[in-house]
């Protein structure tokens, strides 16, 4: 028996019982404060974080939906949900979300500062699909100690279930569904949020924070694998990168 581990396959095209995902690793991760770190570890951080949902960033062509449904709340009941389109210049001009782009700064390093500053201060972060069914920004969320809320229809998940569940940690809400992203959120109570947001941080830090936690996930998932009566070979399918 062979076992696959993707990064970005549809689980059309994995074997539904034996091949798994892999976690994509933080671009710029997000360092938590000790007090951001406590505030998580005692079940204060929904309340004193500012927004209760937030997205930045590019609109991917493939989910037209999501910008359609979150555009229009941007600014409402705890909503941070700003699209930019394309790359700002070197200029003194407003920026897409209000903001003052002063002369002589990169305008682009601001935005990325926003966004990560943005990050540690919210509980839900959405995570849409992008080019391709993975996205770099899940990773950001987890170590930022937000809650992802994930739109990836048919996205093989990360590791086995048995050494990650994913639903005890982030929200998997189908694309056709988007929709009803803020009714599926508003029904968690502060407990389970609670509960998610330690999931995110324990998970982060044992599996996605850098490449040793990814191999943790994998040898894991693969121990729980061989415990079948078959005996299995492993491989990264092409692309992907162990």
């Amino acid at each position: 028996k062979m076992v696959v581990v993707h990064l970005t396959a549809h689980k059309d095209q994995a074997h539904p019982h034996d091949d798994f995902g892999m976690a994509p690793l933080p671009v710029r991760p997000v360092s938590l404060s000790e007090t951001e770190l406590d505030d998580i570890d005692s079940c204060r951080a929904a309340q004193n974080r500012s927004y209760f949902f937030s997205f930045q960033g590019r609109p991917r062509i493939p989910f037209p939906k999501y910008t359609e449904y979150f555009k229009p709340m941007h600014g409402k009941n705890g909503v941070h949900a700003v699209f930019t389109f394309g790359h700002y210049q070197r200029s003194n001009h407003s920026n897409a979300w209000g903001g003052k782009v002063l002369g002589g700064l990169d305008a682009q390093q601001q935005r990325s500062d926003d966004y990560y500053n943005i990050l540690r201060d919210t509980v839900f972060a959405g995570c849409p699909r992008g080019d391709n069914l993975f996205a770099y920004r899940f990773a950001e969320i987890l170590s930022a100690g937000s809650i992802p809320v994930v739109y990836a229809d048919g996205w093989v998940l990360p590791f086995l279930p048995q050494v990650v569940d994913w639903n005890e940690v982030g929200v998997l809400i189908a694309q056709d569904d988007v929709n009803q992203t803020m009714d599926i959120l508003k029904s968690f109570t502060a407990e389970q949020i609670c509960a998610k947001q330690k999931k995110v941080l324990e998970v982060y830090h044992n599996y996605v924070k850098d490449s040793h936690g990814r191999l943790r996930g994998i040898l894991e998932s693969l121990q729980v694998r061989m415990q079948s009566e078959e005996p299995i070979m492993f491989a990264a399918a092409p692309g992907d990168a162990v």
